[in-house]
Parts: structure tokens; sequence; C-alpha cells
């Protein structure tokens, strides 16, 4: 049986050693040449075992073995150490790959950034050209009309100045950064609007609250939110014939609401809300944000008109809704 093992060894010995000198193996050949030795070393303890050499040696096949585990041993610890640095380097192109991801990303991120302020920028101006078209360019061109017609009263050019000038501070105003916060928005109007009030000889009672943020308060939006208020401010200097203006703020789940009460001679239910150019901007701005806007008569406690009541209420939520221009 030691026999056949042998000899089935031998040519297994030899394609090992074929094998690895083909694949160029180093790590192979040594192994193959060990196990070639171990079947010489083998046949030594055969023939020591059969009493056909003197029992005072020693047995080698064991010494072999032995021999053949370290080396064996020693291939795993570098493979072993191959796998790790293979794997160290993998990681490192990894890496590098990521690296050069990220910077692609941010390379795309600075340009779509990019992309986006010139949009910004592009609808900002465009807004700021139909605000000044509508605004002062329609002041200025009431005023030329009127200096065409040799209609140039001091009290109509003061007026008119003032429209323009009023339109400026709006259009300027709305370029202020307000962080959402609709009170800075109120606050910069009461300062715009009192000088106003007081020379027409309306006392001014301010009762504004600290309001929640609206996150949809873009420039845009606080134009529309100036305008109604200072049309409303207008509507009382003009027709109301008012001493006392109110100015309060509240707000609730529903959103926030802004008043503006007067003491004049106010007008029969909504009725006054139906008709007039101002009134119908002040609906189609109100759409445009999405808020809701409402006249009421005040009355005395014999039923005569004590003024209005006029109240704005701004949503939480960002305006949804796309209306027609009435105009």
């Amino acid at each position: 049986a030691y026999w056949f093992i042998i000899l089935m060894a031998i040519p297994a010995c030899l394609l090992a050693l074929h094998a690895s000198w083909r694949g160029n193996s180093i790590s192979g050949l040594v192994l193959a040449l060990i196990s070639l030795c171990s079947l010489l070393l083998g046949m030594h303890d055969i023939r020591m075992h059969n009493y056909q050499i003197s029992l005072e040696n020693i047995y080698l096949l064991p010494l072999s073995q032995i021999g053949f585990f370290i080396v064996f041993a020693f291939i795993i610890r570098h493979r072993y150490l191959e796998g790790v640095e293979s794997l160290e380097r993998s990681r490192e192109v990894l890496a590098q790959r990521l690296r050069e991801r990220e910077a692609e990303l941010a390379d795309s991120y600075a340009r779509l950034r990019e992309v986006e302020r010139r949009e910004l920028l592009s609808h900002e101006r465009q807004r700021l050209m139909h605000d000044m078209h509508d605004g002062l360019g329609g002041s200025l061109a009431g005023m030329l009309r009127m200096m065409e017609r040799d209609d140039c009263n001091t009290d109509g050019l003061k007026a008119a100045l003032q429209e323009c000038i009023d339109e400026l501070r709006l259009t300027i105003d709305s370029l202020e950064p307000l962080e959402s916060d609709v009170s800075v928005l109120l606050a910069g109007l009461r300062f715009r609007l009192q000088p106003r009030l007081e020379a027409a000889g309306i006392r001014l009672v301010w009762r504004v609250e600290a309001l929640p943020l609206l996150p949809w308060l873009t420039p845009s939006h606080a134009m529309h939110v100036m305008r109604i208020v200072q049309e409303v401010v207008t509507n009382v200097v003009k027709h109301a014939e008012a001493r006392e203006m109110v100015f309060s703020t509240q707000a609730d789940a529903a959103g926030a609401c802004i008043r503006i009460e007067d003491d004049g001679k106010g007008f029969a239910g909504e009725a006054g809300a139906t008709g007039g150019h101002g009134l119908r901007n002040i609906r189609y701005r109100a759409a445009l944000l999405g808020a809701s806007v409402r006249w009421q008569a005040r009355a005395t406690a014999d039923g005569g008109p004590a003024g209005t009541c006029f109240t704005f209420l701004l949503p939480l939520a960002a305006p949804a809704a796309t209306v027609a221009d009435p105009h």
C-alpha cells in the first residue's frame, strides 16, 4: 500500500511542478519540490520499517513534513500580507475616485448655484422694471400730462412728486432683507407713512404685535403687501376725512392678520369694496399672495357711520394660486 501511494504521488508532484513552472509560481515550485523530496524520504522510512536498513537511523518523513508546513505557513502569511496591501491600495484608489467625484459634484453644484443666481438676478431685474414701470413710471407720466395740459398748480405737482417718492421708497424697501418677518416690513411702512398721516392731520395708533415668520415672503411678495397697505392708507387720507387711524395685527392658526381702522365717514356694508380702480388692485394683489381682504363699515351707537375696518389676512403657507391681471 505504501508503494502504491508513492507511485501515485510521483506523477502528482511532477504535475504540480509543471503547473507551477507554467504559472510562474515560486511558492508552488517550492511546495512541489518539498513534496517530491518527502517522497524520497518516505522511501527511506519504508525501507527502515521493513528492516532493509539499520533501525539505528531516524525517520526522516516527519522532518520533511515539518519543513513543508513551515513553508506553507510562510506562503499563507505572504498571501495574507499581499491581500492586506491590495485592500489598502483598493481603499486608496476608492478614496481618490471619491475625491474626484466630490470635486466634480462641487463643480456641478457651483455651476448650478451660478445659474440660479443669474436666474434670480434676471427675475429681480424684471420685477424691478415692472414695479418701476407701473409705479414710478405711471406717476411721472401723470406729471408729464399735467405739464402738457398746463395744469401745473403747486398742490398737484407736490402730490405727484410725493407719489413718485413713495413709489421709489416702496421699491427700495422691498429689497431690504426681511428674513420672512412681516413685522419688520410693517415697521418700515410705519416709518414711511407716519409723516404723511401727521401732515394730513390723522393720528396714528400703533398696536402691532409679533407675527409668525412667513417663509414664502420674497421681495416680490413684500412689494404686494406694501402696496396693499399703502393703497388702503391713501384711500383713508384722500376720501375718509378721518382723524385717527388704528393699525393692529393679530396671529392665529389661519395666518397673520393686519387690521387698519379709521374713524372717517366710511361706507355702507361691502359696497365700497366692489368699485374703484384702487380696490380692484388690492384684490388682485391679495389673490397673488393667496391672502384675503375685507372691508367692514363701523357704526356709532346711534347707527351712524363711524369709519371703516380693513382686514388683511396673510396665509402661513406659500401662495399657490395664480390669477389674471384685472387690467
